[in-house]
């Protein structure tokens, strides 16, 4: 999802295809990407910080 020292970062990609190729589709589609996998670690963490406050309340 970030990427490694030789690769660009995902955020990185989407200026890229939106800016350099001029390619909005493309930049559209990973920037969904992106908040759609954000959306499902923030949904996630947020269930896990819930069960571990009903373990703590009993």
């Amino acid at each position: 999802m970030l990427g490694g020292p030789g690769d660009m970062m995902i955020a990185n990609q989407i200026d890229f295809y939106a800016r350099q190729l001029t390619d909005f589709a493309g930049a559209s589609a990973l920037a969904l990407l992106l908040t759609a996998v954000v959306s499902v670690l923030v949904a996630v963490y947020q269930r896990i910080l819930r069960a571990g406050g009903e373990y703590e309340a009993h």
